[in-house]
């Protein structure tokens, strides 16, 4: 049972926003030309989140500063000094009507982690979603509202204890920030870490403060990440994630810049790395909110969250794209695998397995002290 929250006005929205511009068309149609919708249930009645529902996270002086820089057409260099506290420049610039795109993409993460809820669905997903990196008070990353977290307290509602996995090639810190002290949500991101380069954070030992110690784990690789190696440290750490915190339900974000054909050519993953994590994701059989996130080689990122929508679903997709109204766009070959570059792997096998091993101790700390509250 898998729900796909989907309607003309979240696709067209969200195209609008400027690192993305055109992205979830892209993606929304290759999955209709694959048609998966057939195999699934559209959650199209969507609103966007209201301010007073935004509140129990991001502040009323942040909301108030995004309203304003969404509201006329401004540039950054045009800004007031307040309103470039909140961030509002570099990579997150004022965008006419981000307001209104990211609490509809919010409102859209929130009505499919109510569908999960209510026990309608195994699966439920927004492509749409995954903006990671927004602050309480400050846009970040190219993320102005973070929709995860308020997907995250949705489902907190139902279930005392959440997961929140992070497969983006950069670390899941607003996510991670926001429940730093929670014990009752576990924060797992695989990522990309290096000096001077975005957000700067998730280090191994950043592990949670007081009852959220050992709550947050992070997984830092290096360039050249293979599937192999990638998968087979998910699973290490997702297993012991499962086994030591129990989890009522689970939230991954699919950042697909991890991809070796994106942009930012960082990691070597192809689509079995994405799909080996996400089917163990769903052998667990716990209630899965499925969310974007980052990708900027829109074709490639498009062909992964396809696939991933057709595990969800149990379908095998034909590897030749579909004829549809952007099939220019996926030559010379036209078919939907992704090829892994000759980057050089810098992931040593012992850094790795003492990396993960470190986790894995982190979390059976965690369990001990689950037990003792």
């Amino acid at each position: 049972r898998v729900a796909l929250a989907y309607s003309r006005q979240l696709v067209e929205l969200s195209a609008q926003l400027p690192k993305v511009r055109g992205r979830s068309v892209l993606v929304h149609s290759l999955i209709h030309a694959h048609k998966l919708l057939d195999r699934l249930t559209v959650l199209s009645d969507l609103k966007p989140l209201p301010e007073s529902a935004l509140l129990g996270f991001h502040s009323e002086a942040y909301l108030s500063a995004l309203k304003r820089v969404s509201s006329a057409d401004l540039e950054a260099d045009e800004l007031d000094s307040d309103l470039l506290e909140f961030g509002f420049a570099y990579d997150c610039p004022p965008v006419r009507g981000a307001f209104d795109i990211a609490s509809l993409v919010a409102g859209a993460t929130v009505a499919a982690a109510e569908a999960l809820s209510a026990g309608q669905f195994d699966v439920a997903i927004n492509w749409t979603g995954g903006w990671h990196h927004a602050k309480r008070d400050e846009a970040s990353g190219f993320c102005y509202i973070n929709d995860i977290v308020y997907g995250v307290l949705e489902l907190k509602k139902r279930y005392d204890r959440v997961m929140y996995i992070d497969l983006d090639l950069h670390h899941g810190d607003g996510v991670e920030e926001a429940f730093y002290y929670s014990a009752g949500i576990l924060t797992v991101s695989f990522h990309y870490r290096a000096d001077g380069f975005f957000p700067g954070s998730g280090d191994s030992d950043d592990i949670g403060a007081g009852p959220g110690r050992f709550a947050s784990v992070n997984v830092p690789l290096k360039e050249g990440v293979s599937d192999a190696q990638f998968a087979a440290s998910f699973a290490a750490v997702i297993d012991a994630a499962f086994e030591a915190f129990d989890p009522g339900a689970v939230v991954c974000q699919c950042g697909a810049d991890a991809l070796a054909t994106d942009e930012f050519k960082i990691f070597n993953l192809t689509l079995t790395g994405y799909l080996d994590c996400v089917k163990l994701l769903l052998q667990s059989r716990r209630p899965l909110l499925l969310l974007g996130g980052g990708g900027y080689h829109f074709p490639s990122t498009a062909k992964l969250w396809t696939a991933i929508t057709a595990l969800a679903v149990g379908v095998d997709l034909d590897k030749d794209i579909p004829e549809h109204s952007f099939f220019s766009q996926y030559g010379p070959d036209f078919c939907l695998d992704v090829t892994p570059s000759l980057k050089r792997n810098l992931n040593d096998s012992t850094e790795l397995r003492l990396l993960v091993e470190s986790a894995v101790e982190n979390l059976k700390r965690l369990a001990e002290a689950l037990q003792l509250r």
